[in-house]
């Protein structure tokens, strides 16, 4: 037989077996449904349906690393359950992200930008007992009072005199005081009538600039 000799024309129709058939011009094609494979495809990351014994020899499938890019997910698929912990790094932060009161610092790390927080409280002091120095309006994010608990306050400092009676004196005062009586200072004024008695004088002080003149007469020797 010459090269070429066998054309359509002359194929018998008995020869196609098993997986060929004949069509009308004589040629013969392949019917894939009439071919049993022994070959199955597998995943153990896909999930493969279809018959088993689909192929002539065995066939695996699996996803190659880094093969899964943006496109291949669904928009809004992502949950938490699918990130790793601690997956989100500084790097994968967006600069968008930082919102009033953060910025992003040249590692992509979030840090507090206290310039940017406008707070909506003030710190007062209703009863005036607290100098406030800065910007006390609008410094927080609640309203703050400050004064002074005046009952609460125990100071380490006394009143003290050698001359007068002190009640309550100790630890009144955040630091010592000390009274006296200034030289000169009790007058007629300052006594009630009657009220130096002999029990008020100490022993041997009257002296005569003490006495009035013609203040001795004969009841009082």
């Amino acid at each position: 037989i010459a090269d070429d000799a066998v054309t359509a024309a002359t194929i018998n129709s008995d020869i196609a077996g098993t997986g060929l058939t004949q069509n009308a011009s004589g040629a013969l094609e392949v019917d894939g449904t009439a071919i049993t494979g022994d070959g199955n495809i597998t995943s153990s990351d896909l999930t493969v349906g279809g018959d088993a014994n689909a192929l002539l020899g065995d066939v695996t499938l699996e996803i190659a690393p880094n093969a899964v890019t943006t496109a291949e997910i669904a928009d809004g698929t992502i949950t938490s359950d699918d990130i790793a912990a601690d997956a989100i790094n500084a790097a994968s932060i967006n600069p968008d992200v930082a919102g009033a009161g953060l910025t992003q610092n040249a590692s992509g790390a979030l840090e507090v930008d206290v310039t940017g927080i406008s707070g909506d409280g003030s710190i007062t002091s209703p009863n005036g007992t607290v100098t406030l120095t800065g910007t006390p309006a609008n410094s927080l994010f609640e309203n703050v009072g400050f004064d002074v608990n005046v009952p609460a306050l125990t100071g380490d400092g006394s009143i003290t005199s050698t001359d007068l009676t002190v009640t309550g004196g100790a630890n009144s005062t955040l630091n010592d005081v000390t009274l006296e009586i200034a030289p000169g200072a009790v007058g007629n004024t300052e006594l009630a009538t009657d009220a130096v008695t002999t029990d008020k004088i100490l022993d041997g002080t009257i002296t005569s600039d003490d006495i009035a003149a013609d203040a001795i007469n004969a009841a009082s020797i």
